[in-house]
């Protein structure tokens, strides 16, 4: 049997870093994120695992199909969205980054 658990979220989603760590952590503990939502956060009960979490912005709220099967060839998959919040999962280490340059990533914010 699945258990689901819902827990508040950190903060506003702005705060990429802190929910990718937060993310990062809970799933450390083995509960795995599920899906975003306003206030809470839900997560599904599993073994522990090490895994890294981005989050991408998607303009117009909206990620392309392509966008999406890129990031699944490089081993990040799509694990949940809210709005034009998007969350993207990979194990520890088997996965390069989404963007290694600041800038680029500085750009998709704005």
């Amino acid at each position: 049997m699945i258990k689901t658990v819902y827990r508040i979220h950190p903060g506003d989603y702005w705060r990429i870093g802190e929910h990718e760590s937060w993310f990062t952590v809970m799933s450390a503990k083995g509960y795995h994120l599920d899906k975003l939502g306003v206030h809470f956060t839900r997560f599904k009960k599993g073994a522990p695992e090490k895994v890294k979490y981005r989050m991408e912005i998607a303009p117009e709220n909206q990620l392309s199909p392509e966008q999406i099967s890129m990031y699944k060839e490089y081993g990040w998959e799509h694990v949940a969205e809210y709005k034009a919040f998007n969350v993207f999962a990979a194990e520890e280490n088997e996965a390069p980054e989404l963007h290694t340059d600041p800038a680029e990533q500085a750009f998709t914010l704005k």
